[in-house]
């Protein structure tokens, strides 16, 4: 396994950050206004060059309705499709009410 491949699947957690914050329509920004980081650190816990603190990753899990064990140890990258079609089904129900 060469050294980018490597990188690429240690950082599992900063993959997951930015899938949820871009399936979630969030700039760096607002996801640091959210856990008071600026958006340099956000940027570098997804790059994988930063570990978040225990206090930040809990954070970052609450906000997006997630654990710190899922954001870790779970490939998240699939949500878009399941937020997608949570969305829609949420459009259908009101549009039919």
């Amino acid at each position: 396994m060469s050294g980018i491949e490597k990188k690429d699947k240690d950082n599992l957690l900063g993959k997951n950050i930015q899938h949820l914050r871009k399936i979630h329509g969030e700039t760096l920004n607002e996801l640091g206004d959210s856990v008071f980081l600026g958006n340099t650190t956000i940027k570098n816990y997804e790059s994988g060059e930063r570990d978040p603190k225990p206090q930040i990753l809990a954070a970052i899990a609450k906000h997006y309705g997630k654990t710190v064990d899922e954001l870790i140890h779970t490939d998240l990258t699939e949500l878009s499709e399941i937020f997608q079609l949570t969305a829609l089904k949420k459009w259908w129900l009101h549009g039919r009410l």
